[in-house]
């Protein structure tokens, strides 16, 4: 999507709406390495085993980034969305009123070039 379907929108002014951006709470930091998901998310590829570990370690990685901005895993990881385009819309869920703080405060943090290369080159990574 980033490479191809974001650089069409951008192109053509097209809005793009990111919807799950934390993946079912994959990129909040709560999910622990012992979590055994269930329902909706069983299924679900980012939550395998295998899949799941490899996110827990990159938000790991992501800690001094969290330090740097002030910010939660998942303020980071909206933030992070929103520095691929002007032109992205987030539908974020929240189930408490912390939530919708964090959220919010996304679009408070300006990552730099450099840092958001290095979030990409973190998730790029998690495929290989």
């Amino acid at each position: 999507m980033e490479n191809e379907l974001l650089p069409l929108c951008r192109d053509n002014g097209i809005v793009v709406q990111v919807y799950s951006p934390l993946e079912q709470g994959l990129l909040t930091g709560t999910i622990t390495r012992d979590y055994v998901p269930g329902g909706a998310r069983a299924n679900k590829v980012w939550f395998q085993r295998e899949n799941m570990l490899k996110v827990i370690d990159m938000l790991e990685q992501w800690q001094p980034l969290c330090a740097r901005y002030q910010c939660t895993i998942p303020t980071l990881a909206l933030a992070w969305i929103l520095k691929q385009s002007d032109l992205i819309s987030i539908l974020s869920g929240a189930t408490a009123p912390e939530q919708v703080r964090e959220n919010v405060a996304a679009l408070n943090i300006n990552l730099s070039d450099a840092d958001a290369t290095l979030m990409r080159e973190m998730a790029e990574a998690l495929e290989r």
